[in-house]
């Protein structure tokens, strides 16, 4: 899907999703998705980035990575003050 749909900002919100469920089922601890994020920053357009990265940070919070999630969100307003 990724693979079709590079610009599309669902898509990777989807396989984010994806990936945490999968990571989860297998009880991995050391989540690491900063891969994916990257690509997807690469792929997508600038103005599709800050529909992405909260997106991030909820899956991360509602998914038990609540710290993952703060910093996630803490960098948005660092990097983003006047949104």
């Amino acid at each position: 899907m990724i693979k079709k749909h590079k610009n599309s900002s669902k898509a990777w919100i989807s396989h984010l999703e994806h990936m945490l469920e999968v990571m989860k089922a297998k009880g991995v601890e050391n989540l690491d998705l900063s891969s994916i994020i990257s690509r997807a920053l690469q792929s997508l357009p600038k103005r599709k980035h800050l529909k992405l990265l909260p997106q991030h940070g909820i899956l991360l919070y509602k998914n038990g990575y609540q710290e993952k999630g703060r910093t996630v969100f803490e960098a948005i307003v660092s990097n983003y003050p006047k949104r």
